[in-house]
């Protein structure tokens, strides 16, 4: 508990801060000249990150799409339970350490939290390793669901074919130098661009995670010359998740004071 009260802490300040400029807004006054603070909150989180496995199985094309349909339904399964909020493939070549893909989950122990991720069948297989950390970040990660529910209905109304996968693309920021990396994300050159953003806990202790509405992870690092002046080493992927990741960003301006 003093550990992740500790993260919150570490958190807070530093993300609404980064919240306000990524806007673009620096606050509104009152009348006796103090600055309004937006309503927002952290939450603690799980993040899960899925990478090859150190001996992963040799399987059929058969074999290989049965046990990916199995991770699919574990997925549904753990959104259905209220635990998964977000999960999403990496892609290209240039991902750090083999990673494959992620899940964040609306638990505050990250013991509890890959115990259930583990009940996957992929990593049950071998073909996936989990690593997990307390993700410290805004609590507006938890209407994800509901504005993924949103575009869903929309997409049923306007007789799109909902069996066809529907995402985009966006850049992954990791960065252990955390409170010099948040200040790189809000350089002009970067600001505009962020979706989520947080502190993770052990062990990597303070570290940075982003999410960037960038398709390219070209253009993430050139921007990244742009805005890196001190010179902090950030892992860049490129990831695919539901384009409502990207209304995140919405609901942290809808907060922020005018």
């Amino acid at each position: 508990m003093e550990r992740t009260a500790r993260l919150r802490r570490l958190a807070a300040a530093g993300l609404i801060a980064l919240s306000l400029a990524s806007c673009g807004s620096t606050g509104s006054s009152s009348g006796g000249g103090a600055t309004q603070a937006p309503v927002l909150e952290t939450g603690i989180f799980t993040l899960v990150l899925l990478r090859t496995g150190d001996s992963p199985p040799t399987l059929t094309k058969e074999e290989k799409r049965d046990l990916f349909k199995g991770h699919f339904a574990f997925m549904g399964e753990q959104a259905e339970a209220g635990h998964l909020l977000v999960a999403g493939p990496f892609m290209g070549d240039m991902n750090p350490g083999g990673l494959r893909g992620l899940f964040i989950l609306d638990i505050d122990d990250p013991a509890r939290g890959l115990a259930i991720a583990q009940g996957d069948p992929t990593t049950q297989a071998g073909e996936f390793r989990q690593e997990a950390f307390a993700l410290a970040t805004l609590d507006v990660l938890r209407r994800l669901p509901a504005l993924e529910q949103e575009r869903q209905e929309e997409r049923e109304r306007a007789g799109e074919d909902l069996s066809q996968p529907d995402v985009r693309a966006y850049v992954i920021l990791m960065a252990d130098e955390g409170e010099h990396a948040m200040a790189v994300l809000a350089h002009p050159a970067l600001a505009h661009s962020v979706v989520l953003f947080g502190r993770l806990g052990a062990p990597r202790d303070g570290a940075l995670f982003c999410v960037l509405a960038i398709e390219d992870a070209k253009e993430a690092r050139a921007l990244l010359a742009i805005a890196n002046e001190p010179g902090i080493a950030f892992e860049v992927s490129e990831w695919y998740a539901s384009p409502s990741v990207a209304l995140l960003a919405e609901l942290v301006r809808s907060a922020a004071p005018e």
